[in-house]
């Protein structure tokens, strides 16, 4: 309750008030909804083994998103091509997969 000597300024004190009440309501309603993952856990690591064990499935799709999605999951960042020498990641993964490249020894 509000203490003041005139009606009116009583009356809009406490219309302010219940309009912050229900603001603060929708707020939290909003708060509690945004906590909650777009897809849940099994569903997401499902697509994601999906992925692992065939990645060229997802490729041959003739849904564009899939083959976007498939780019994105595969490398880290965009593709970076150099005219005359072609795609960067080719290089590299050519001189990873070269015969002269050994594993550590214990």
């Amino acid at each position: 309750m509000i203490e003041t000597e005139s009606d009116t300024a009583r009356s809009a004190y406490e219309k302010r008030l219940q309009k912050l009440e229900r603001e603060k309501a929708v707020t939290v309603e909003r708060a509690a909804s945004c906590v909650r993952p777009a897809r849940d856990y099994d569903e997401t690591l499902r697509t994601a083994v999906e992925f692992l064990a065939s990645p060229w499935k997802l490729w041959n799709s003739e849904r564009f998103s899939d083959k976007r999605l498939c780019l994105k999951l595969t490398f880290a960042d965009k593709l970076a091509y150099v005219r005359g020498e072609g795609f960067r990641t080719a290089k590299v993964l050519a001189d990873f997969l070269s015969p002269e490249v050994e594993m550590a020894r214990r």
